[in-house]
């Protein structure tokens, strides 16, 4: 009799991916000529995603084995972990490995490297670097972060991203930083011309004061020539229209009575001053006098053998008025020699302005002339006033 053979078949199967295999022990008895096939291909000699064997089949002896058995199991992924080549294993989980949000490493997770998203910006990976890939309205971007298109930041032009200029704004659609041009009242006050506007361009100014109507080198100015001056002035003195000035040999420098203050330095009863002047010119006037009018005028030592003075004004009177000169040997006109002084320098009636003068020999020794005016039943005005040594250059004012 012969001994009995009894077979513990292994029935093993492997998990994709792992060397680990499972199984399962069953006694079988074995037929007589029987054979048993190899237990196949396992799991350690499986290529990465290749076919693994088969547990085996067990035949009685005398029995045929199948040819070429295989292990159960399907295909592992990429990876050996079930995931394909484009994907990275995360947390258990298979993702994208262009998915930002588990960086964008080819096996890393991590993506406390990306931008901020804290303004609203959306991430993309480009390559296995975690980057801005687009902006919220009114945002752009600007290295690895989205900021506001103002004009801290260049507006919405995409290929800048400083700040614009001090004379600049934003403007157009999409907004660029654009020269601000200063306003034309700031380029052009109390300037004329062609002026520039801060932006490459010119304002055309122009001058708009009365008081200042002529363009003088960008400045507005109230003459560059007499013939830009009101009708009566005698000259533009300094781009400033004056009104006839008196001759350098004039003693009495404030004779044409350009104003109130020049009647001021008379000693006076019921004077006033009046616009109404000699020549028509508006910055001048004259005085005029109901009452009476004097002055002390010092003139140099006059030398032996005396010289001759001239004293002379321009006038227009309804009523005839006198006026008369004496000479002093102090500067106070308080000592006099008692020789005569000018002759009365009378005026007639004339309601137009008229002229008149007389002349004297000033004795040696003179230091001082007292001029006196006085008025008769009408006002007198007198304007364009003098006392001078009579000369080459003339007796008038």
């Amino acid at each position: 009799m012969k001994k009995a053979h009894v077979l513990q078949v292994f029935s093993c199967v492997s998990f994709a991916g792992l060397l680990v295999v499972a199984c399962t022990l069953t006694p079988a008895p074995l037929g007589a000529g029987g054979t048993m096939t190899s237990a196949g291909t396992s799991a350690a000699e499986a290529g990465r995603g290749g076919t693994s064997g088969s547990a085996g089949t067990v035949v009685s002896p005398g029995g045929t084995a199948p040819s070429g058995a295989t292990s159960a199991g399907g295909e592992s992924g990429a990876d050996g972990a079930g995931c394909s080549a484009t994907e990275k294993l995360c947390g258990g989980v298979c993702v994208a490995i262009d998915n930002p949000a588990y960086g964008c490493g080819a096996t890393s997770c991590d993506a406390s490297t990306c931008p901020s998203q804290a303004t609203g910006a959306t991430l993309i990976c480009e390559g296995s670097s975690c980057v801005i890939g687009t902006c919220p309205t009114n945002y752009k971007k600007c290295g690895d972060k989205c900021v506001t298109t103002d004009a801290n930041h260049g507006c919405a032009d995409a290929a800048r991203c400083t700040a614009c200029a001090n004379n600049e704004a934003c403007a157009g659609n999409p907004s660029t930083c654009q020269c601000v041009p200063t306003p034309m009242a700031t380029v052009c006050s109390d300037k004329c011309g062609s002026l520039p506007n801060g932006c490459g361009a010119n304002y055309d100014c122009g001058c708009t004061s009365s008081s200042a109507p002529v363009c003088v080198a960008n400045t507005c100015k109230q003459c560059a020539q007499v013939s830009d001056c009101p009708s009566g002035t005698f000259n533009c003195s300094n781009n400033t229209c004056v009104c006839r000035l008196p001759n350098s040999a004039n003693l009495i420098k404030d004779g044409g009575f350009d104003g109130y203050s020049a009647i001021i330095n008379w000693t006076r009863s019921l004077t006033s001053w009046s616009a109404d002047d000699v020549d028509g010119c508006p910055a001048s006037g004259s005085m005029a006098l109901d009452g009476s009018i004097s002055r002390c005028v010092e003139v140099s030592q006059v030398p032996a053998g005396g010289a001759e003075y001239s004293l002379g004004l321009k006038y227009k009177s309804d009523d005839g008025a006198s006026c008369v000169g004496s000479f002093y040997q102090d500067v106070n006109c308080s000592q006099s020699d008692g020789t005569a002084g000018f002759p009365n320098l009378g005026t007639d009636i004339s309601s137009t302005w008229s002229q008149t003068f007389v002349t004297a020999q000033a004795p040696e020794g003179t230091r001082s002339i007292q001029v006196q005016c006085t008025a008769g039943a009408s006002t007198l005005y007198i304007d364009q006033i003098y006392l001078r040594v009579s000369g080459p250059s003339g007796s008038g004012f």
